[in-house]
Protein backbone atom coordinates (compact mmCIF):
# COMPACT_ATOMS: atom_id res chain seq x y z
CA UNK A 1 0.00 0.00 0.00
CA UNK A 2 2.51 2.44 1.03
CA UNK A 3 4.73 1.57 -2.62
CA UNK A 4 1.66 2.37 -4.62
CA UNK A 5 0.83 5.75 -2.72
CA UNK A 6 4.75 6.23 -2.64
CA UNK A 7 5.90 5.41 -6.43
CA UNK A 8 3.74 8.49 -7.79
CA UNK A 9 5.59 10.87 -5.89
CA UNK A 10 9.38 9.59 -6.46
CA UNK A 11 8.61 9.18 -9.94
CA UNK A 12 7.37 12.87 -10.29
CA UNK A 13 10.59 13.39 -8.33
CA UNK A 14 12.78 11.25 -10.32
CA UNK A 15 11.34 12.95 -13.77
CA UNK A 16 11.64 16.63 -12.48
CA UNK A 17 15.48 15.71 -11.53
CA UNK A 18 15.63 14.31 -15.17
CA UNK A 19 13.86 17.49 -17.03
CA UNK A 20 16.49 19.60 -14.55
CA UNK A 21 19.54 17.82 -15.63
CA UNK A 22 18.82 17.51 -19.17
CA UNK A 23 17.82 21.24 -19.12
CA UNK A 24 22.25 21.31 -18.17
CA UNK A 25 22.70 18.82 -21.05
CA UNK A 26 21.31 20.94 -23.66
CA UNK A 27 23.07 24.18 -22.17
CA UNK A 28 26.14 23.06 -22.24
CA UNK A 29 25.43 21.83 -25.54
CA UNK A 30 24.61 25.04 -26.38
CA UNK A 31 28.21 26.87 -24.33
CA UNK A 32 30.24 23.81 -26.47
CA UNK A 33 28.88 24.60 -29.79
CA UNK A 34 29.44 28.51 -29.11
CA UNK A 35 33.17 27.31 -27.89
CA UNK A 36 33.67 25.71 -31.04
CA UNK A 37 32.64 28.73 -32.76
CA UNK A 38 34.68 30.70 -30.96
CA UNK A 39 37.59 28.70 -31.79
CA UNK A 40 36.55 28.84 -35.60
CA UNK A 41 36.23 32.91 -35.02
CA UNK A 42 40.22 32.37 -33.39
CA UNK A 43 41.58 30.43 -36.20
CA UNK A 44 39.93 32.25 -38.94
CA UNK A 45 41.63 35.69 -37.13
CA UNK A 46 44.84 34.18 -36.81
CA UNK A 47 44.81 32.90 -40.77
CA UNK A 48 43.86 36.28 -41.54
CA UNK A 49 45.93 38.01 -39.77
CA UNK A 50 49.07 35.94 -41.68
CA UNK A 51 47.37 36.66 -44.30
CA UNK A 52 47.57 40.30 -43.73
CA UNK A 53 51.23 40.57 -42.03
CA UNK A 54 52.52 38.58 -45.26
CA UNK A 55 50.79 41.41 -47.85
CA UNK A 56 52.38 44.02 -45.29
CA UNK A 57 55.76 42.69 -45.44
CA UNK A 58 55.83 41.99 -49.13
CA UNK A 59 54.88 45.78 -49.64
CA UNK A 60 57.25 46.99 -47.20
CA UNK A 61 60.06 44.60 -49.22
CA UNK A 62 58.87 46.09 -52.15
CA UNK A 63 59.27 49.49 -50.90
CA UNK A 64 63.01 48.92 -49.37
CA UNK A 65 64.07 47.74 -52.66
CA UNK A 66 62.18 50.56 -54.35
CA UNK A 67 64.20 53.01 -51.95
CA UNK A 68 67.72 50.86 -52.39
CA UNK A 69 67.31 51.38 -56.15
CA UNK A 70 66.66 54.83 -55.70
CA UNK A 71 69.38 55.74 -53.59
CA UNK A 72 72.07 53.49 -55.59
CA UNK A 73 70.93 55.89 -58.47
CA UNK A 74 71.01 58.94 -56.70
CA UNK A 75 74.42 57.70 -55.57
CA UNK A 76 75.76 56.80 -59.05
CA UNK A 77 74.00 59.99 -60.61
CA UNK A 78 75.72 62.50 -58.12
CA UNK A 79 79.12 60.58 -58.44
CA UNK A 80 79.09 60.90 -61.88
CA UNK A 81 78.29 64.54 -61.85
CA UNK A 82 80.96 64.88 -59.10
CA UNK A 83 83.99 63.59 -61.06
CA UNK A 84 83.01 65.20 -63.95
CA UNK A 85 83.39 68.72 -61.91
CA UNK A 86 86.40 67.37 -60.59
CA UNK A 87 87.94 66.08 -63.96
CA UNK A 88 87.06 69.63 -65.28
CA UNK A 89 89.29 70.91 -62.37
CA UNK A 90 91.83 68.60 -63.11
CA UNK A 91 92.36 69.85 -66.71
CA UNK A 92 92.70 73.60 -65.27
CA UNK A 93 95.03 72.73 -63.26
CA UNK A 94 97.03 70.80 -65.99
CA UNK A 95 96.94 74.14 -67.77
CA UNK A 96 98.09 76.25 -65.03
CA UNK A 97 100.72 74.00 -64.34
CA UNK A 98 101.85 73.74 -67.85
CA UNK A 99 102.02 77.99 -67.94
CA UNK A 100 103.48 78.13 -64.39
CA UNK A 101 106.27 75.81 -65.66
CA UNK A 102 106.75 77.75 -68.94
CA UNK A 103 106.73 81.07 -66.61
CA UNK A 104 109.59 79.49 -64.36
CA UNK A 105 111.57 77.83 -67.40
CA UNK A 106 111.23 81.81 -68.70
CA UNK A 107 112.26 83.30 -65.66
CA UNK A 108 115.57 81.24 -65.04
CA UNK A 109 116.25 81.69 -68.91
CA UNK A 110 116.19 85.61 -67.97
CA UNK A 111 118.40 85.11 -65.08
CA UNK A 112 121.13 82.89 -66.59
CA UNK A 113 121.33 85.82 -69.15
CA UNK A 114 124.15 87.91 -66.96
CA UNK A 115 123.43 90.39 -64.27
CA UNK A 116 122.67 93.40 -66.31
CA UNK A 117 120.11 91.69 -68.05
CA UNK A 118 118.26 90.18 -65.36
CA UNK A 119 117.97 93.59 -63.58
CA UNK A 120 116.31 94.96 -66.44
CA UNK A 121 114.06 92.21 -67.00
CA UNK A 122 112.99 92.37 -63.41
CA UNK A 123 112.59 96.28 -63.64
CA UNK A 124 110.09 95.57 -66.38
CA UNK A 125 108.42 92.78 -64.90
CA UNK A 126 108.56 92.75 -61.44
CA UNK A 127 104.76 93.79 -60.70
CA UNK A 128 103.29 91.39 -63.41
CA UNK A 129 105.67 88.39 -62.05
CA UNK A 130 104.65 89.77 -58.19
CA UNK A 131 100.51 89.91 -58.98
CA UNK A 132 101.01 86.36 -61.21
CA UNK A 133 103.00 85.23 -57.86
CA UNK A 134 100.51 86.50 -55.15
CA UNK A 135 97.42 84.55 -57.22
CA UNK A 136 99.01 80.95 -57.32
CA UNK A 137 99.33 80.94 -53.90
CA UNK A 138 95.83 81.08 -53.27
CA UNK A 139 94.67 78.98 -55.40
CA UNK A 140 95.18 75.95 -53.35
CA UNK A 141 92.59 77.30 -51.10
CA UNK A 142 89.73 78.06 -53.84
CA UNK A 143 90.25 74.77 -55.68
CA UNK A 144 89.53 72.66 -52.21
CA UNK A 145 86.58 74.81 -51.20
CA UNK A 146 84.93 73.74 -55.02
CA UNK A 147 85.87 70.04 -54.04
CA UNK A 148 84.03 70.08 -50.97
CA UNK A 149 81.20 71.78 -52.40
CA UNK A 150 81.00 68.98 -55.44
CA UNK A 151 80.55 66.27 -53.09
CA UNK A 152 77.25 65.96 -52.93
CA UNK A 153 77.13 62.61 -51.57
CA UNK A 154 78.19 61.26 -47.91
CA UNK A 155 77.55 58.86 -45.77
CA UNK A 156 74.99 60.57 -43.34
CA UNK A 157 72.58 61.62 -46.37
CA UNK A 158 72.65 57.97 -47.26
CA UNK A 159 71.90 56.76 -43.46
CA UNK A 160 69.85 59.56 -43.02
CA UNK A 161 67.60 57.89 -46.20
CA UNK A 162 68.11 54.58 -44.92
CA UNK A 163 66.73 55.31 -40.99
CA UNK A 164 63.48 56.87 -42.89
CA UNK A 165 62.77 53.85 -44.56
CA UNK A 166 63.68 51.95 -41.34
CA UNK A 167 61.63 54.18 -39.04
CA UNK A 168 58.53 53.30 -41.51
CA UNK A 169 58.94 49.75 -41.60
CA UNK A 170 59.01 49.37 -37.79
CA UNK A 171 56.11 51.62 -37.34
CA UNK A 172 54.20 49.58 -39.93
CA UNK A 173 54.59 46.11 -37.86
CA UNK A 174 54.27 47.92 -34.92
CA UNK A 175 50.97 48.35 -36.24
CA UNK A 176 50.61 45.06 -36.94
CA UNK A 177 51.52 43.74 -34.27
CA UNK A 178 48.98 45.78 -32.24
CA UNK A 179 46.07 44.54 -34.42
CA UNK A 180 46.94 41.01 -33.67
CA UNK A 181 47.58 41.39 -29.78
CA UNK A 182 44.12 43.43 -29.77
CA UNK A 183 41.99 40.44 -31.49
CA UNK A 184 43.41 37.82 -29.05
CA UNK A 185 42.83 39.85 -26.04
CA UNK A 186 39.04 40.24 -27.17
CA UNK A 187 39.33 36.34 -28.02
CA UNK A 188 40.65 35.69 -24.49
CA UNK A 189 37.73 37.91 -22.95
CA UNK A 190 35.45 36.24 -24.77
CA UNK A 191 36.32 32.20 -23.91
CA UNK A 192 36.34 34.29 -20.41
CA UNK A 193 32.92 35.10 -20.14
CA UNK A 194 31.73 31.48 -21.88
CA UNK A 195 33.85 29.74 -19.15
CA UNK A 196 31.92 31.70 -16.33
CA UNK A 197 28.81 31.00 -18.05
CA UNK A 198 29.61 27.67 -18.17
CA UNK A 199 30.53 27.64 -14.01
CA UNK A 200 27.36 29.70 -13.10
CA UNK A 201 24.61 27.14 -14.56
CA UNK A 202 26.71 24.20 -12.69
CA UNK A 203 26.04 25.63 -8.98
CA UNK A 204 22.07 26.82 -10.43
Amino acid sequence: MHVKKGYPVVKEKLEEVIQGLATSVESLQNDRKMLENKKELVIDQASAAKTQLKTLIDDLISRIDKKERELMRHIDLSTEETLKELESYERVIEDKLGTLSNNIKYIQENMESGPLLTLNFYADNNKLLLQVADQESHKGDKYEARFMAGSVITPDTVLREVKGAASAVTEAVGRMKFGVRRNVRESSAQKSLSKNSIEADEYS
